[in-house]
């Protein structure tokens, strides 16, 4: 499956467990594009739903994970590099393994 940036930028923004709330500032995108992303992925089978009764958390698939190397290796230059989250566009370099 081909992501676009976007989508690939929200399913990075998961790579650990967050909720909605987190994934706004991690992403830098509107309230209304992470929802139409997150509908996607899920949609997809990119992401699983974790209801906690008081908000609903996000996880990413096997398929999602394939899906972000996919899309690290065909685009290394738009790959995403989080730290405490704050995210930059970085070159990645990826081991064998790893594919």
């Amino acid at each position: 499956m081909t992501l676009t940036f976007g989508q690939y930028n929200t399913l990075a923004a998961m790579r650990r467990q967050t909720t909605f709330d987190q994934l706004l500032p991690r992403t830098g995108f509107g309230h209304d594009l992470v929802n139409g992303y997150i509908e996607f992925l899920f949609a997809n089978g990119l992401i699983n739903l974790i209801d906690r009764g008081d908000h609903i958390g996000y996880t990413i698939t096997d398929t999602g994970r394939s899906s972000l190397i996919e899309y690290e290796i065909a685009n290394p230059e738009l790959a995403i590099k989080r730290d405490d989250n704050m995210a930059y566009v970085s070159e990645m370099v990826f081991r064998s393994k790893d594919i």
